[in-house]
């Protein structure tokens, strides 16, 4: 083996873990896009709840989840799902950061407002023993994983959302199969 080889692969994962979280960094100083309007006869607040649930929903089911459902109510929201095992923390703070992110950027909510303290609380618990530098890169990560979801996946979450927003809440399956459908699956 030569002098040096072994740290070429290493090298290069740095490399392109650096231009992605610059990726997030812009991503996040950028103008949320113009926000999807609510729904006729449904109010801002309820709509932002609605786009806040659907997007826990749309990154989870995105990272392989099984959807339990979701619900909106006066003061906001929650949602069920199942992850499956996984050996990074990435995905979960993704799900996590999932309905925040889609709430700043769908429904025009304003960050840091938008994130609960449940939401933070999950975000903290993943990072629990990182130090700074490890703990900022991996919220970097969820948050690269929950974005590339939200904008992959916009159509069915937006779907997801109509149906919360207009029924109080959505079966599992009933999201898993609006998602499918947006995603041509």
């Amino acid at each position: 083996m030569k002098q040096g080889a072994s740290t070429m692969p290493t090298a290069s994962r740095a490399r392109a873990r650096a231009r992605a979280e610059a990726r997030v960094e812009l991503e996040q100083r950028r103008p949320p896009p113009r926000p999807a309007p609510p729904p006729p006869g449904v109010g801002l607040q309820r709509w932002r709840a609605a786009v806040h649930e659907a997007g826990h929903l749309t990154v989870a089911w995105a990272h392989g989840a099984t959807l339990r459902g979701g619900e909106v109510y006066a003061e906001g929201g929650r949602c069920r799902y199942d992850l499956p095992n996984l050996t990074t923390s990435a995905p979960r703070i993704a799900g996590a950061l999932g309905g925040p992110l889609a709430e700043r950027h769908l429904a025009g909510g304003q960050w840091p407002d938008c994130i609960s303290a449940d939401d933070q609380r999950l975000v903290d618990f993943e990072l629990a023993g990182s130090d700074e530098s490890a703990g900022r890169r991996l919220r970097l990560r969820g948050e690269a994983l929950a974005l590339a979801a939200i904008h992959k996946y916009r159509a069915g979450l937006l779907a997801v959302a109509q149906s919360l927003a207009h029924h109080g809440q959505i079966d599992g399956r009933q999201a898993a199969a609006a998602l499918r459908v947006a995603a041509g699956e």
